[in-house]
């Protein structure tokens, strides 16, 4: 018997152990007319914080402060002194109401609230104050927001004298940095590529192989000339067979700037191109002309992207359209009638894709 009550007021013990563990204190300041009036404001506050995990601290300045900043030094004082969460305040002494102020630790406001007296039913405002103080210390324990007014200001705290400084470690010399290869302000580079053109309505995308030689002077103009070996095309209809081959040469100027990982670039070029036409069938009573070849021009503005693969060596891509300046149609003759085998754009759509690599 005796060794199972020696159980049960361990385990009555065990949360009582844990419960003043957790408690955080409270301040509670009461200024009142009277010591019985003080006596009684306390022990209403404390019948509604007795649940709660708190240790209410009860201080009773002697004599209290009668100014209201003094009041709130002295709470803010007190809150310090006991390591509390908060310190209230209340007035008690006033005829029409009571007044409770809470502080906080490093708060630079007080928060306030008014609860109105009635006469014959001042244990009804103590109620009322208590209830506001258990949900005040309630949301200081959780950290929520209180439901009181924002009050007067505090006293600034003098600030605490600042540590001196620790003595800085010696400098450490610098490593000099490795010597870097100074980039060429030139350079001349050398393009292989993919070319293909919107050329007619007539054929199909044309596709063809080309070549550029460039130079730049300071890595931003560029200057070239380049070269595109098409595949030839050949339009047929009842009348006749036409081959057409085309020899476009282009020149160009652009400039380019870095973007991220990239070079971006305009260029403006002007084509020269010659184009061979060979007739290879003629219907019966139709003459076939003879071979010829034809100059044309275009104005060939391109963009053009560029991205590094390995040291001099560039993956690059363009677009561009061809305008030409000139008509080229090729057309069968036939008896009082013409027919027109191949009419090739005026503006020609074209891509390129290819890899570049540094002469110097």
């Amino acid at each position: 018997m005796r060794r199972a009550c020696l159980a049960l007021l361990a385990l009555l013990a065990v949360p009582t152990a844990a419960r003043a563990e957790g408690a955080r204190k409270v301040v509670l300041v009461v200024s009142a007319s009277s010591a019985e009036q003080v006596e009684s404001v306390t022990n209403a506050l404390r019948a509604q914080l007795g649940d709660l995990p708190t240790e209410v601290v009860v201080e009773t300045p002697s004599p209290v402060p009668a100014e209201l900043r003094a009041r709130l030094d002295y709470a803010a004082d007190a809150c310090t002194r006991n390591d509390a969460v908060g310190a209230f305040f209340v007035e008690a002494e006033r005829a029409d109401d009571l007044l409770l102020y809470l502080v906080e630790p490093r708060a630079r406001r007080a928060l306030v609230r008014r609860v109105k007296k009635q006469a014959g039913a001042e244990q009804a405002g103590l109620e009322e104050l208590g209830i506001i103080v258990r949900s005040s210390v309630g949301a200081l324990l959780e950290g929520r927001e209180i439901g009181m007014e924002a009050g007067p200001d505090l006293a600034t705290p003098e600030p605490k004298p600042s540590p001196p400084p620790k003595p800085e470690p010696a400098p450490v010399a610098p490593r000099p940095a490795p010597p870097r290869a100074q980039e060429a302000s030139s350079t001349g580079r050398l393009a292989a590529h993919y070319a293909g053109q919107a050329f007619a309505a007539e054929v199909a995308w044309q596709s063809g192989l080309g070549v550029e030689l460039a130079a730049s002077p300071d890595r931003r103009w560029v200057f070239g000339l380049g070269y595109v070996a098409l595949s030839p095309v050949e339009v047929e209809s009842s009348a006749a067979r036409v081959k057409v081959a085309r020899h476009p040469l282009r020149g160009f100027a652009g400039y380019e700037v870095p973007a991220g990982g990239f070079r971006l670039g305009l260029e403006l070029g002007l084509i020269g191109e010659l184009d061979r036409r060979a007739t290879t069938r003629t219907a019966s009573g139709v003459e076939p002309t003879e071979s010829a070849d034809t100059w044309s021009a275009a104005l060939s503005p391109r963009v053009t992207f560029r991205y590094p693969v390995w040291q001099g060596t560039e993956v690059w891509a363009g677009l561009g359209l061809d305008l030409f300046l000139n008509d080229s149609d090729y057309v069968a003759e036939l008896a009082g009638r013409t027919e027109t085998l191949l009419s090739p754009y005026r503006a020609r759509a074209g891509a390129a894709m290819g890899l570049s690599v540094d002469l110097w």
